[in-house]
């Protein structure tokens, strides 16, 4: 279990991951009971450009998934060929009417420890902020699982809430004990703020989003603030 695990990360690092987590996943509605998280960051130069109204680098780097779910398929690759058993969370797969499992990539990615769901229902990192692109695979594989998040970590904070443009959001506190949809959001109020915002990004099923929650997290700004000073 140890090996694998360890063996699986630095793979998963190699080919570009940013953050790993491995989560327990047998109280969710997952078909296998491990989940593997893996996200990527998004750089300074497409946060940048899209707090400038400028989204076109940043519509490069969220899409296509391609990079992401290439990763994905080396860790489900390197399991298949330890004898267990895999399932790649791909968009195309998730969004299929294969689909029919109770899982989200959120919640194998705070159980995997990568960190929690803002105010906005988006991922939240320590390293990234909102600023992060998610893929996950699940399996049979007896991995070691990380300690899972399981509280909030925005506080008092609610400027993704108050900067969106279609007002898409409740402004509740995560919590992981209750069920996602705890936290409302409302994807027509999401397009809408889209459509104000002049430009939207096209995502699968014809779901599209406009970004700027991302430039007004606290966190998202560490990272830029944290990238920069370093370049300095």
């Amino acid at each position: 279990m140890e090996i694998i695990s360890k063996e699986l990360k630095a793979l998963l690092y190699e080919e570009g991951a940013d953050l790993v987590g491995f989560a327990d996943l047998s109280e969710t509605g997952s078909a296998l009971p491990f989940g593997v998280s893996i996200a990527i960051g998004l750089s300074i130069e497409a946060l940048d450009s899209l707090r400038e109204g400028d989204k076109t680098r940043y519509k490069a780097e969220v899409f296509p998934l391609e990079d992401i779910e290439r990763i994905v398929d080396v860790g489900a690759n390197y399991l298949n060929r330890k004898g267990y058993k895999t399932v790649q969370l791909t968009e195309a797969f998730m969004h299929s009417e294969a689909f029919d499992m109770d899982i989200q990539l959120k919640t194998i990615a705070t159980r995997g420890g990568l960190g929690w769901v803002g105010r906005c229902s988006l991922l939240v990192t320590e390293k990234f902020g909102l600023a992060q692109r998610l893929s996950a695979l699940i399996t049979d594989a007896p991995l070691l699982a990380d300690r899972p998040v399981t509280q909030s970590f925005c506080g008092d904070c609610n400027l993704c809430v108050r900067n969106c443009p279609g007002k898409a959001m409740s402004g509740r506190l995560w919590n992981p004990q209750k069920p996602h949809c705890d936290l409302y959001f409302d994807l027509k109020s999401c397009l809408r703020g889209a459509d104000i915002c002049g430009e939207r990004i096209p995502r699968q099923k014809g779901l599209k989003l406009c970004g700027q929650c991302l430039g007004f997290c606290p966190h998202t700004e560490d990272y830029i603030n944290r990238v920069k000073r370093r370049g300095a």
